[in-house]
């Protein structure tokens, strides 16, 4: 059941951007659209708990903890 549902939003998805890419010339605010709503990212972290298990929520801070834990990782490596 799964594995149809999947196969089905896959299809339809190919269906969309077919139909999207074939009309360009008539419809380009509707090809826009669709990509830029493909291009949406997340702007905020959420809050973090450092080493002494502390709620962190100002964002130099959740910076600076996560500029240390990839700095250490990268070290180890």
């Amino acid at each position: 059941m799964v594995r149809a549902c999947r196969d089905a939003t896959r299809k339809a998805k190919v269906h969309l951007e077919l139909i999207l890419t074939r009309d360009v010339k008539d419809n380009r605010k509707g090809l826009f659209k669709y990509i830029n709503s493909k291009r949406k990212t997340r702007d905020n972290v959420g809050p973090l708990l450092n080493e002494v298990c502390v709620l962190l929520m100002e964002d130099a801070e959740k910076a600076e903890l996560l500029n240390a834990f990839f700095a250490s990782f990268l070290w180890n490596y």
